[in-house]
C-alpha cells in the first residue's frame, strides 16, 4: 500500500520523533518491566507551561542540540514507577525521583543517537547535558506515555534547527532507503508507535571499562608528568565496572583473551542498585 508523498523535511522530522518515542518506551520497559503504549503528537501543542527542560547536546563534526521537557509531576511519576519497580519503598526521595527521570531521558537520547548514527553512517555521540530554563527555537513534538496503572505522562521533545540541518544534508535519498522509514500518516494527530525490537538488535553501544576513580586537587594535577603515579580508589581485588551510556551495568574481573585484555562478568547490576549508585 502506497503512503502519501510527504515533504522530505517533514518526513525526516516525523521519523526522528517516532524513533525517540520508541527508544523511550524501550528504556522504560527495561527499567520497570512494563512497556508503555507510546503516541506522538506532531506538531506539538503550542502550550509548554511549567515545562522543565533537559538540554542534550550531541557531538558530530560540530555540537548539535536537542531538548526534552516535562513538568515536575510528570518527572516524579516516571521516577516513582522506576523506583517501585526496583523495589524501593515509599516515600522515595525527591532527588532520586528526578535522577531516575533524567537517567531515563539520557538513555533514550543515547539509543536514539546510535540509531541515527547507523542510518547516516556518521558518528553522533552524547555530550554531558544539563537542565535549562529556556531552550532554543526548534521543532517540537509531544510524546504521550500510557504507563502502568492507567497513568498518562507527557514529555515534549524539541529538535534543534542545527541538528535538523545537519541530518538533512546526510539523509539517504534513494527510494530503497526511504522505504525503510516507518510509515507516517499525513494527518497531524496522535500516532501510535509500534515496537520494532528487531531493528534494535543491530544497534551498536559504546562499552567502557572502569578500573577505578580518584579526585585530585588542581595543584596535584598540574604537577603530573611522565612517570607520575595516580593512586585509584580501588584495591587490586575489587572488580572492574562495565559501563554503557554512563550507567554501570555489570562488574567483573580482568582476564587475557588471545593476548588482549577482557572482562569476565561476575555480577549483573540490578535496577535497584543502579538507582542507589545515582544517589
Amino acid at each position: 500500500m502506497n503512503r502519501p508523498t510527504l515533504d522530505p523535511k517533514r518526513e525526516l522530522e516525523r521519523w526522528l520523533f517516532l524513533l525517540w518515542a520508541n527508544q523511550l518506551a524501550d528504556v522504560l520497559e527495561v527499567m520497570t518491566g512494563f512497556r508503555p503504549k507510546t503516541e506522538v503528537e506532531y506538531p506539538a501543542p503550542e502550550s509548554e507551561e511549567n515545562c522543565k527542560w533537559w538540554h542534550q547536546p550531541l557531538e558530530a563534526d560540530r555540537i548539535l542540540n536537542a531538548w526534552a521537557g516535562a513538568d515536575e509531576p510528570t518527572q516524579r511519576t516516571i521516577g516513582r514507577q522506576i523506583g517501585l519497580a526496583a523495589g524501593l519503598e515509599e516515600p522515595i526521595n525527591e532527588d532520586q525521583l528526578k535522577q531516575s527521570y533524567r537517567e531515563t531521558i539520557q538513555q533514550a537520547f543515547s539509543a536514539w543517537a546510535a540509531q541515527i548514527s547507523q542510518k547516516v553512517q556518521q558518528p553522533l555521540n552524547l555530550v554531558t547535558g544539563a537542565e535549562v530554563d529556556k531552550p532554543e527555537l526548534g521543532i517540537d513534538a509531544q510524546v504521550r506515555l500510557n504507563l502502568e496503572g492507567d497513568i498518562t505522562a507527557r514529555i515534549r521533545l524539541r529538535l534543534g534547527r542545527d541538528l535538523l540541518h545537519w541530518l538533512g544534508q546526510l539523509w539517504p535519498q534513494s527510494e530503497a532507503q526511504e522505504a525503510e522509514l516507518p510509515a507516517v500518516p499525513a494527518t497531524n494527530r496522535l500516532l501510535e508507535v509500534h515496537p520494532n525490537l528487531r531493528v534494535l538488535l543491530e544497534v551498536e553501544l559504546p562499552v567502557k571499562i572502569s578500573f577505578g576513580r580518584t579526585h585530585l586537587p588542581l595543584k596535584e594535577v598540574l604537577q603530573l608528568g611522565i612517570g607520575s603515579v595516580v593512586e585509584l580508589e580501588r584495591s587490586v581485588t575489587d572488580p572492574v565496572e562495565l559501563i554503557i551510556n554512563n550507567c554501570v551495568i555489570a562488574r567483573g574481573e580482568v582476564v587475557v583473551v588471545e593476548g588482549n585484555y577482557g572482562v569476565r562478568i561476575q555480577q549483573i547490576i540490578s535496577p535497584e542498585e543502579r538507582l542507589r549508585i545515582l544517589e
